[in-house]
């Protein structure tokens, strides 16, 4: 026998596992919608952007002419509608062609083949790396640049000429500026250099 308004004694011993299951299945039903309501996300930022694909960046600033270890360079999934046409897929061994910033999508054109390394990957084809002396360092030369070397008078009377045309900066370093010559040029800067210390002008 049980008063008014309070449960039968059978009907409190099953109501704690009721309640119970009740709360599981609340559970459950919350992340099923919690699931399709990211699952549902994920398909809205694929149809804005694209699937994401995994693509190499550079941890950190990257000179021209660094040789990419695996400490350079970080792995993203990035919309593949804002990725660069040529990612690069394996981009450690590598030497980087021109400054990298960080962040940025390592891609195969910044890149050596691999078969080079160093400043020797820097050189065109068709090009070689030439040691040109520099008297001072008042233009701010960095790699990159491009510039023109103009031979001395011979006689000192007469006027100089110009003997390197559009010459990319591989490296600066102390008293010399390394730079990518044709094959057609080498001779006359050759000549130059024998006849004293040849003028670099900075191309604009």
């Amino acid at each position: 026998m049980h008063t008014l308004g309070s449960a039968p004694r059978w009907w409190r011993g099953r109501r704690a596992p009721l309640i119970r299951q009740a709360v599981a299945l609340a559970v459950a039903a919350g992340a099923v919608a919690w699931a399709l309501q990211t699952n549902n996300r994920a398909v809205a930022i694929r149809g804005a952007y694209g699937t994401l694909r995994r693509v190499a960046v550079a941890r950190h600033p990257l000179a021209a002419g660094a040789l990419l270890g695996a400490a350079d360079v970080s792995w993203r999934d990035l919309p593949a509608l804002a990725l660069p046409a040529d990612p690069a897929p394996n981009p450690v061994g590598r030497t980087t062609l021109a400054p990298i910033a960080a962040g940025q999508v390592l891609t195969s054109a910044q890149l050596s083949d691999g078969r080079a390394r160093g400043l020797a990957a820097l050189v065109p084809p068709g090009e070689q790396a030439v040691a040109v002396p520099l008297a001072d360092h008042a233009l701010g030369l960095a790699p990159g640049d491009r510039v023109e070397v103009v031979a001395p008078a011979r006689d000192g009377n007469g006027t100089g000429h110009v003997v390197v045309r559009d010459a990319p900066v591989l490296q600066v370093g102390s008293g010399r500026v390394v730079l990518a010559v044709g094959d057609d040029e080498i001779d006359a800067l050759a000549d130059a250099l024998a006849a004293g210390q040849p003028v670099i002008a900075l191309e604009a």
